[in-house]
């Protein structure tokens, strides 16, 4: 049984192993190819006037070093998503009540009906603890 054991991490090593193999000669194509195309467009880009510099074949595969604050992905992500949000909301409420007063009497009116539901809340959940 023990070799049984043996015997199938062995073959689940060399499994992964030729899984990370095969990615990494899909990533070196990948990588080849983008430096083969991007070398042959600035050949045909250049014309004949241009001198070619000499060190220009030397970066050729390697990828360029971007900075760090460059880095950042243009996605927004869900705390931007969720400030914009809440600012949007913000600013149609400030637009709908131009008056000060009335600002406030919203205010006092949204306190209130908060106050209502959570002793309704608390009154369910009595009810629900002598159940």
């Amino acid at each position: 049984m023990l070799e049984d054991i043996v015997c199938r991490m062995d073959n689940w090593k060399e499994k992964t192993e030729q899984d990370r193999t095969m990615e990494r000669a899909k990533i070196q194509g990948i990588e080849t190819s983008d430096a083969e195309r991007v070398g042959h467009d600035s050949q045909c880009t250049s014309s004949p006037a241009e001198p070619q510099t000499v060190g220009a074949k030397d970066n050729v595969g390697r990828k360029r070093a971007t900075p760090v604050g460059s880095r950042r992905s243009t996605k927004p992500c869900k705390r931007e998503k969720l400030s914009a949000v809440r600012d949007s909301i913000a600013q149609a409420i400030e637009h709908t009540i131009p008056d000060p007063s009335a600002k406030y009497e919203y205010l006092r009116e949204r306190l209130h009906f908060e106050r209502e539901e959570a002793a309704r809340r608390i009154e369910l959940e009595e009810k629900r603890m002598l159940l």
